[in-house]
Protein backbone atom coordinates (compact mmCIF):
# COMPACT_ATOMS: atom_id res chain seq x y z
CA UNK A 1 0.00 0.00 0.00
CA UNK A 2 1.54 3.24 -1.10
CA UNK A 3 2.26 6.13 -4.06
CA UNK A 4 4.28 7.40 -6.38
CA UNK A 5 5.69 9.85 -3.94
CA UNK A 6 6.17 8.04 -1.03
CA UNK A 7 7.78 4.83 -2.96
CA UNK A 8 9.93 7.44 -4.76
CA UNK A 9 11.12 9.46 -1.09
CA UNK A 10 11.82 6.02 0.48
CA UNK A 11 13.71 3.94 -2.26
CA UNK A 12 13.48 5.21 -5.58
CA UNK A 13 10.87 5.47 -8.29
CA UNK A 14 13.06 2.52 -9.88
CA UNK A 15 13.76 0.06 -7.22
CA UNK A 16 11.81 -3.24 -8.30
CA UNK A 17 9.58 -5.33 -5.95
CA UNK A 18 7.04 -6.46 -8.23
CA UNK A 19 8.70 -9.34 -8.46
CA UNK A 20 8.36 -10.37 -4.46
CA UNK A 21 5.16 -8.03 -4.49
CA UNK A 22 2.67 -8.38 -7.52
CA UNK A 23 -0.35 -6.69 -6.39
CA UNK A 24 0.00 -2.77 -5.28
CA UNK A 25 -3.03 -1.26 -3.82
CA UNK A 26 -2.19 2.38 -4.80
CA UNK A 27 -3.35 5.50 -2.37
CA UNK A 28 -4.09 8.37 -4.25
CA UNK A 29 -6.75 10.45 -3.02
CA UNK A 30 -7.98 11.72 -6.56
CA UNK A 31 -11.72 11.42 -6.02
CA UNK A 32 -11.70 8.91 -8.91
CA UNK A 33 -13.14 5.57 -8.67
CA UNK A 34 -10.65 3.87 -11.27
CA UNK A 35 -7.27 2.14 -11.75
CA UNK A 36 -5.40 4.62 -14.34
CA UNK A 37 -6.23 8.24 -13.55
CA UNK A 38 -3.34 9.95 -12.29
CA UNK A 39 -1.36 6.58 -12.46
CA UNK A 40 2.34 6.65 -12.93
CA UNK A 41 4.39 3.77 -12.86
CA UNK A 42 6.73 2.39 -10.45
CA UNK A 43 8.42 0.25 -8.35
CA UNK A 44 7.62 -2.45 -11.20
CA UNK A 45 4.50 -1.67 -11.00
CA UNK A 46 2.46 -1.03 -13.93
CA UNK A 47 -1.07 -0.81 -12.85
CA UNK A 48 -2.90 -1.13 -9.37
CA UNK A 49 -5.16 -3.86 -8.33
CA UNK A 50 -6.60 -1.22 -5.80
CA UNK A 51 -6.64 2.22 -5.59
CA UNK A 52 -7.96 4.74 -2.51
CA UNK A 53 -9.32 7.69 -3.73
CA UNK A 54 -10.50 9.38 -0.88
CA UNK A 55 -9.53 9.06 2.58
CA UNK A 56 -9.30 11.16 5.77
CA UNK A 57 -13.37 11.75 5.23
CA UNK A 58 -15.36 12.68 8.51
CA UNK A 59 -18.89 12.00 7.60
CA UNK A 60 -21.95 12.04 10.26
CA UNK A 61 -23.94 9.19 8.05
CA UNK A 62 -22.45 6.12 9.36
CA UNK A 63 -20.09 6.69 12.64
CA UNK A 64 -20.30 10.28 13.55
CA UNK A 65 -16.93 11.70 14.07
CA UNK A 66 -14.96 8.62 12.17
CA UNK A 67 -12.22 9.31 9.40
CA UNK A 68 -13.08 6.57 6.60
CA UNK A 69 -11.37 5.60 3.36
CA UNK A 70 -12.96 4.66 -0.18
CA UNK A 71 -11.07 2.20 -2.22
CA UNK A 72 -11.59 0.82 -5.45
CA UNK A 73 -11.37 -2.78 -6.70
CA UNK A 74 -11.48 -3.22 -10.12
CA UNK A 75 -13.22 -6.70 -11.51
CA UNK A 76 -9.51 -8.06 -11.95
CA UNK A 77 -8.38 -6.73 -8.62
CA UNK A 78 -8.23 -8.54 -5.21
CA UNK A 79 -11.26 -11.05 -6.11
CA UNK A 80 -9.62 -12.09 -8.92
CA UNK A 81 -6.36 -12.72 -6.69
CA UNK A 82 -8.51 -14.97 -3.76
CA UNK A 83 -10.01 -16.99 -6.27
CA UNK A 84 -6.54 -17.76 -7.64
CA UNK A 85 -5.55 -17.96 -4.37
CA UNK A 86 -7.87 -20.47 -3.66
CA UNK A 87 -7.80 -22.90 -6.55
CA UNK A 88 -4.24 -22.94 -5.78
CA UNK A 89 -4.48 -23.93 -2.32
CA UNK A 90 -6.85 -26.96 -3.49
CA UNK A 91 -4.48 -28.06 -5.98
CA UNK A 92 -1.69 -28.10 -3.74
CA UNK A 93 -3.51 -30.28 -1.18
CA UNK A 94 -2.67 -33.88 -1.91
CA UNK A 95 -4.31 -37.03 0.03
CA UNK A 96 -2.00 -39.80 -0.30
CA UNK A 97 -3.51 -43.32 0.31
CA UNK A 98 -1.80 -45.48 2.06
Amino acid sequence: MTNYNSWSSVVGPNFDVSFQAQYLFWVNWNGIQDLTTGFNPFGGWNQPYAHQYAGAITSNNCVPGINVSYDYLADTGFEAIKKNQTRRSAKNRTISKT
